[in-house]
């Protein structure tokens, strides 16, 4: 059985998410995050960073309990995991994550809204009611020095800065388009 992740809101109102094993125990908890689209961008950051042994830092709790985090390449913190018994039973709860962090399964958003946007004549689905400039082209992994972001209606086409935040609508067309090409 995989693994999956969990995205929640927590009581303090900041976004969440935890790692799964198949068991569904918990094997990493995430730091908050004050929109869901920067947990999501957590979770991607444990897909791409949780096969690397040098991202694991070995830590020991005041009371000798060892425990581990994950850190992505610039060596900031992206979850950290329970208290173990003993160093065994962390290096299992390291070879859990290795090996369940690369799911792409995640359930349960923070408050059940799902908008279906399409970018590039590409469909995708986001859980968040709005996205800024830069983030509607992560979602299809265009470089944000090269592309330029429109909203498309109809024969209608708007300029999206890159922070310029969109309240999304299932529906909507963005285009991006290489920053040298002009409308004419």
């Amino acid at each position: 059985m995989k693994g999956y992740f969990t995205l929640f809101t927590g009581s303090d109102a900041q976004f969440y998410f935890n790692l799964k094993a198949g068991n569904n125990e918990i094997i990493l908890q995430s730091e908050g995050y004050t929109s869901e689209q920067g947990a999501l961008n957590g979770i991607q950051s444990v897909q791409s960073n949780c096969g690397d042994d040098d991202n694991y830092e070995r830590k020991v709790a005041k009371d000798g309990s060892p425990y581990f985090v994950l850190k992505a390449q610039n060596g900031e913190p992206i979850g950290k995991s329970e208290m173990y018994s003993s160093t065994q039973a962390m290096e299992n709860g390291i070879d859990s994550v290795k090996s369940n962090g690369k799911t792409t399964k995640v359930e349960g958003h923070s408050d059940g809204k799902e908008f279906n946007i399409i970018l590039n004549k590409k469909p995708y689905k986001v859980s968040s009611d709005t996205l800024n400039g830069a983030q509607i082209l992560a979602l299809g992994d265009f470089d944000l020095s090269k592309y330029d972001l429109f909203l498309v209606r109809g024969n209608d086409q708007d300029e999206i800065s890159d922070d310029q935040v969109v309240s999304l609508k299932n529906g909507m067309k963005f285009q991006a388009i290489l920053s040298d090409i002009k409308f004419g």
